[in-house]
């Protein structure tokens, strides 16, 4: 049997958040439908936010029942035709959300090209601002822990993603490269 979370596992751990794990038998299971109904019923919640085309889907479900959906859009992958045609589905469930929060206004744009209401799209930048960091500079001040002693006009850059061909990753590290290249402080 496999198992998958369909947009309503919580992190677990010190914080002892209730969790409830939706089990599928085969791709899109039909019976997890019936088991998120359970879980809107049993945990009763204010919104459900969905990451993803399989949440998205559920995200039509908890509408149906009266619950507001809020959809994070991080954008779409291309591995292969299946994957392409989950994404076409997916932006067709999106012109149903309450609100579709996006990682940057690019997407905000292609969203509301594919017919999501430019008024349920929001864009939260999800970025670490250097100012933010130079602010609560402390011991565990990460330019410290990663640069050690340099000066402090060093530049620390860095970036956080996943290595796949739609983020193009070899076009980063050669920008760090040149970057490194022009600016020694880097």
């Amino acid at each position: 049997m496999r198992c998958s979370c369909w947009g309503c596992g919580v992190a677990r751990g010190a914080a002892q958040i209730p969790t409830r794990l939706l089990h599928e038998r085969f791709r899109f299971d039909p019976g997890v439908l019936g088991q998120f109904r359970a879980v809107l019923d049993e945990f009763q919640p204010d919104v459900y936010q969905s990451h993803g085309y399989k949440g998205s889907l559920l995200g039509l479900t908890a509408r149906r029942r009266g619950v507001p959906w809020q959809v994070v859009f991080h954008g779409f992958t291309w591995e292969n035709w299946r994957v392409r045609f989950y994404h076409a589905l997916d932006v067709r469930w999106l012109c149903r959300a309450d609100e579709v929060i996006v990682v940057s206004p690019e997407f905000g744009r292609r969203l509301a090209a594919k017919g999501v209401g430019p008024s349920r799209i929001r864009w939260v930048l999800n970025a670490i601002s250097e100012a933010a960091l130079r602010a609560s500079r402390g011991e565990d001040d990460p330019r410290r822990l990663w640069l050690g002693d340099a000066p402090d006009d060093a530049v620390l850059a860095g970036v956080i993603e996943r290595f796949c061909p739609e983020k193009a990753p070899e076009r980063l590290l050669e920008a760090f490269d040149r970057a490194a290249a022009e600016c020694p402080a880097l």
